[in-house]
């Protein structure tokens, strides 16, 4: 009986502890249960989060993209400080409110609002379950500097909620390197940073000219047309404009072929024996003249290209190195890190070579351009008249954009009466203080001329012989008035007649110049009428170009064709009315190609961080200013430069450089943008770089045959720090600052 009753106790222990097992289990595995599916809420608020997180930084950049694409308000001011932005940011909500009436209703939760300065956008759906809101309205950590925008994103995604802020700046900028209502030419070693616009239709008078005609960098290099290089670049240009079955075999229109496309490239390597093995030495994707000139050139096929190598190949033609290698992506401030490879004596893949670098707007359609090359017979194809690579900033968006011909576009908008010079006239002449007038003029002396208006009479009648020679010997040039000896030797020089354009064999005009030599000028105005010859004179300050603005055609009294031979700046040079009224500062009204004509000869140099000749201290307006502008000329045709030695003229211009139309030639660093305004039916263009000998040649693009001949180089840039000067009415652009981006409280 003992042991019965002792085995079914045994046996009751177990059931318990069996029963406390399953209790235990279940116990857990309910827990684990519950911590799984909390762990997957986790999961799943984590995800949320990332889209919500993801979804505000869609509304920051929707935001940049709104600012890009709404109407903004125009101003004469050069620099938006606080009392402006406060009265130009409410029209610029108001032009949003505009804007975003036209948005579908489905994209658009609630109607947007403006409360006092702070406008409330959203929900915005934005489609793939992007949805934020945005609250935009001066910055509240910058209270005296309204320019300064701030812009809250709140981004949802199911019930998680996240937010972003980043300021954007209420600036004036053109944003372009170039804005031209007359066709652009960029010619050997020319090389453009920024976006390009030719912002207007073809006139009759220029339907022979492309909207942009560009000659390849790699082409002549050894001063000839037919050397090896230039053979192969040839061929993939022939290959880039090439039909098959009717249809253009490439239409990409910036002249790189996308590695990706391996028929494409096939078709290219097989096209001709000269692209059989052509690569991309860069690696950045793409084959164009670039690799195609470091196959070339590298002797020992090690990927790049040294100082060495390219003097064997190309020692004519120094300056494409320094181009490369030296002027392509420079920092812009002494705070941002230099590229790697700059100034390294090597050409690789570091260094961002393109013929263009940036966004090529064209007025005509892609099928309207290649109808008129074709009705006119101005070249092959749209590869061949442009050629070089054209590069986007990311490097992959479509750099050449065609039909860009908005009537609203602030650059399709400018014309010449938008400008008005009177803030350069307040810092010239009598209005810059005490006149400083030389009682007597000796040619063997330097003078100075300050603060005053310059006349035909204040001349400076050269006696040096070898300075005679050189004036009175160039080509059509006539002696109108001069003081012999007795043997009819030219003593003293004081009148001379010469052709324009200068040097020309077919001149479209004569020209009686005064003229003045060995002189310092300082912060002075040049009278109308005068058509005066300065020789190896220094500019320093602001000088001013009095023009009527009444000015016609012909009228060599009210305009003013001038000619600077071997000269000096270290100032802008302006043009406009000087009478007082309500035509002060105005530039003539219309462009008048011979009588209001600048011709820049000779050894050049434009440079506003030199000092002035007379160590004369720049006011602080006076500092401002040679930052802003080197020309601000809208109705004035100017040349610079030599037609037939490229090399000779050394050119530095800031700012925004403006004109009717523009030649530059030489070796020429353009730090800012480039305005050609002139809206004639006429033949004219903005020609950048070396063409040959006269104009007739561009369609060749040859060496020259001068003796001594060096190609010179251009590079133009836009600087995106550089303010403008006053007396510009262009619109206001708002451009985030990417360093302020932070993630804040909802």
């Amino acid at each position: 009986m003992l042991s019965s009753h002792t085995g079914r106790h045994h046996y009751g222990i177990a059931a318990v502890a069996a029963m406390a097992c399953l209790v235990i289990i279940g116990t857990l595995a309910t827990a684990v249960a519950t911590l799984s599916q909390k762990h997957v809420r986790t999961s799943y608020n984590n995800n949320f989060a990332v889209q919500a997180r993801s979804n505000a930084e869609s509304g920051l950049r929707w935001m940049a993209w709104k600012f890009q694409k709404v109407k903004m308000p125009t101003t004469t001011l050069g620099v938006i400080d606080h009392e402006a932005a406060k009265k130009l940011w409410p029209e610029i909500m108001q032009n949003l409110m505009t804007d975003l009436a036209s948005m579908k209703k489905d994209s658009l939760k609630a109607a947007p609002s403006i409360a006092g300065d702070t406008i409330h956008i959203g929900p915005v759906i934005a489609g793939n379950g992007v949805e934020f809101e945005i609250i935009a309205g001066p910055s509240p950590d910058y209270v005296d500097r309204a320019q300064v925008i701030q812009v809250k994103s709140i981004g949802r995604y199911r019930d998680i909620t996240r937010a972003m802020t980043m300021n954007f700046l209420i600036q004036k900028s053109m944003r372009y390197s170039i804005i031209s209502k007359v066709p652009v030419q960029l010619g050997k070693n020319t090389s453009v940073e920024g976006d390009v616009y030719v912002a207007a239709a073809p006139t009759k008078a220029n339907r022979d000219h492309p909207p942009i005609f560009s000659i390849s960098d790699f082409r002549y290099t050894k001063l000839t047309t037919n050397d090896s290089l230039t053979t192969k670049v040839a061929a993939f240009q022939k290959f880039l404009g090439s039909s098959k079955n009717g249809k253009p075999v490439y239409l990409g229109g910036n002249n790189r072929i996308p590695v990706a496309d391996a028929a494409l490239v096939a078709a290219m390597r097989s096209s001709s024996t000269q692209l059989a093995n052509v690569t991309d030495v860069t690696q950045d994707g793409f084959i164009d003249e670039y690799d195609i000139f470091l196959m070339h050139m590298d002797r020992n096929a090690n990927g790049e290209v040294t100082a060495d190598e390219f003097m064997l190949s190309a020692s004519e033609d120094p300056n494409l190195l320094y181009l490369i290698d030296r002027s392509l992506g420079r920092p812009f401030t002494a705070n941002e890190k230099p590229r790697t490879g700059l100034g390294d004596s090597l050409l690789n893949w570091n260094d961002p070579y393109a013929k263009v670098r940036g966004i090529v707007k064209i007025w005509e359609t892609r099928d309207e351009l290649a109808a008129r090359i074709k009705e006119r017979n101005i070249g092959g194809s749209i590869a061949e008249i442009m050629q070089g690579p054209i590069v986007s900033p990311d490097g992959y968006t479509n750099a050449v954009q065609f039909g860009e011909n908005n009537p609203d576009d602030p650059a399709v908008r400018l014309s010449a009466n938008d400008f008005n010079m009177s803030a350069f006239l307040d810092l010239a002449g009598p209005n810059a203080g005490s006149q400083k007038r030389p009682s007597t003029i000796k040619p063997d002396t330097l003078v100075t001329f300050a603060n005053t208006i310059i006349k035909r009479g204040d001349a400076n009648y050269t006696a040096d012989s070898t300075l005679i020679s050189k004036l009175t010997s160039a080509s059509n040039v006539q002696v109108v008035a001069a003081d012999k000896d007795n043997k009819g030797k030219i003593t003293k020089l004081k009148t001379i007649k010469e052709p324009i354009p200068y040097g020309s064999s077919n001149p479209q005009a004569y020209v009686e110049r005064p003229v003045f030599s060995n002189i310092n000028f300082r912060n002075c105005i040049i009278e109308r009428g005068t058509n005066a010859l300065f020789v190896n004179c220094t500019f320093d300050g602001v000088t001013f170009v009095d023009g009527s603005s009444n000015l016609k055609s012909g009228d060599y009294n009210n305009g003013n064709s001038l000619r600077f031979e071997s000269c000096t700046f270290t100032g802008p040079i302006a043009q406009g009315d000087i009478n007082g009224g309500s035509n002060r500062g105005k530039a003539p009204p219309t462009f008048t190609h011979n009588n209001n004509k600048w011709e820049f000869t000779g050894d050049t140099v434009f440079d506003s961080d030199k000092p002035s000749l007379d160590g004369t201290t720049d006011t602080p307006a006076l500092k401002e200013i040679k930052q802003q502008a080197t020309i601000m000329a809208p109705q004035t045709s100017i040349d610079i430069g030599s037609f037939t030695n490229p090399g000779e003229a050394r050119l530095r211009l800031r700012g925004v450089v403006v004109a009717g139309c523009i030649d530059i030639r030489g070796v020429a660093e353009v730090d800012g943008s480039i305005i050609a305004l002139d809206t004639r039916d006429a033949a004219d263009t903005v020609t950048l770089g070396y063409f040959g000998s006269d104009d007739s040649k561009t369609s060749a693009g040859g060496p020259g045959s001068e003796a001594g001949f060096r190609y010179g180089r251009i590079h133009i840039r836009y600087n995106p720090y550089r303010t403008l000067p006053d007396g510009i009415n262009f619109a206001v652009s708002i451009m985030p600052d990417v360093s302020t981006w932070r993630e804040v409280m909802p």
